[in-house]
């Protein structure tokens, strides 16, 4: 096997270093921890609305709060410009 590594201008050291290379880096890859809404229990959503590209001329807003069970509308809903707000209302414990 050496003599197929040194063809290629490598040696087992390095070889072994690839390998381990590759084993960190999917590894961390795998252990990374999903994103953090997973431990919240409820959200707090809230939708603005907006006349214009450049958000300046508020048209309205949209919320659904889970935490609270309370969700409605005001103003002039839907238009083609909104953003979203996402708040985490409750953590769960484990």
């Amino acid at each position: 096997m050496a003599e197929k590594l040194a063809r290629y201008g490598l040696t087992q050291r390095t070889a072994l270093l690839l390998v381990l290379l590759a084993v960190l880096s999917v590894s961390g890859i795998l252990l990374t921890p999903q994103k953090a809404e997973a431990a919240c229990c409820g959200l707090d959503i809230v939708r603005f609305y907006y006349f214009d590209a450049a958000k300046t001329q508020y048209a309205g807003q949209c919320w659904d709060n889970e935490c609270t069970g309370s969700s409605g509308c005001s103003g002039t809903t839907p238009t083609a410009y909104k953003t979203v707000s996402r708040v985490c209302c409750e953590i769960c414990q484990s």
